[in-house]
């Protein structure tokens, strides 16, 4: 039997530590006391640590952005060493981690949000495969979202091809303005940044022909939304011709088009709708005026049937 200094209790002495300094070979307190006292000085610590961390958060962020870049080996080592059981951890562990990023999520939801946008913006600085990725993913999910759907397949999938892939493909045709670091800048401005959209490119079009129907999927949209608001609209040719001739520059893409039908339609009817206040159920019928360059709205009413 032997006497424990910190809870005075004679114990068996296999309730004792080895320790070869003391003359019986074995600790002072007893493991139960020490495994008790370091639970408290860990809390103590943890406390302490957590306390300094707070008053101290610029200067430990710097500490660890340096020790990162001075020990980029070792954590790539590190990272290759211990892949198995990383893996075999988050398997065993999903659920339980989920839940813990999101109650991290919720209860830290600005703080996140602005670490995950500053990381994102310098990415796509640096790394034109994760820019282009990122953009893609956005405007489909955001289009089919729009046509009142959900997205149930990866981009990829979408795509018909990697994101690898399409980047080479994109490079491929590059034009010597061209580049990375002036994609997503387009303004409409001649050789300034370009972008990726859904629009039918204006090179497509052999033929007048050919630019009337890019001209009609155009008028369409303005055609939803005018019903939306329960109205119809009629575009005559002598419209569309003139569209054609201040919209379609093949230099600055289809965009030049949009705008061109917002001035020369949206613009006129909006107009018309605010100066004569029609009746719902009208129709606007719009025709160029060579004469005074201007867009002419008529407003057919909508016919009342007579009850008998």
């Amino acid at each position: 039997m032997k006497k424990c200094s910190k809870c005075k209790q004679e114990k068996e002495l296999n309730n004792f530590g080895i320790d070869k300094k003391q003359c019986d070979g074995l600790n002072k307190v007893c493991k139960q006391c020490r495994q008790s006292f370091s639970k408290e000085h860990s809390k103590r610590l943890y406390e302490k640590n957590k306390i300094w961390n707070q008053n101290n958060v610029d200067k430990r962020k710097e500490y660890l952005k340096d020790w990162k870049e001075n020990n980029v080996d070792k954590i790539k080592e590190y990272a290759k060493n211990n892949v198995e059981y990383s893996k075999e951890y988050y398997a065993n562990n999903a659920e339980k981690l989920k839940n813990k990023r999101k109650e991290y999520y919720y209860n830290n939801k600005e703080a996140t949000l602005l670490t995950n946008n500053t990381y994102r913006n310098k990415r796509k600085q640096s790394d034109p495969l994760y820019k282009l990725s990122v953009s893609l993913r956005s405007m489909i999910s955001t289009t089919i979202k729009k046509n009142g759907y959900k997205k149930l397949s990866k981009t990829e999938l979408i795509l018909g091809c990697s994101f690898e892939h399409l980047k080479q493909y994109l490079e491929s045709n590059f034009e010597q303005w061209m580049s990375w670091d002036n994609y997503g800048l387009y303004n409409g401005e001649l050789n300034y940044g370009w972008d990726i959209d859904h629009i039918v490119p204006l090179s497509s079009a052999l033929n007048e022909n050919d630019l009337l129907k890019i001209v009609d999927l155009e008028l369409k949209k303005v055609f939803e939304r005018v019903n939306n608001i329960e109205f119809d609209v009629e575009v005559d040719d002598t419209l569309k011709k003139h569209l054609i001739l201040v919209g379609t520059d093949t230099r600055f893409g289809a965009r030049i088009l949009k705008r061109t039908v917002q001035k020369w339609v949206d613009d006129a009817i909006t107009e018309k709708i605010l100066s004569d206040n029609p009746e719902k159920g009208s129709k606007f019928i719009l025709s160029y005026n060579e004469t005074e360059k201007k867009t002419d709205v008529k407003i057919k009413k909508q016919k009342k049937r007579k009850i008998k």
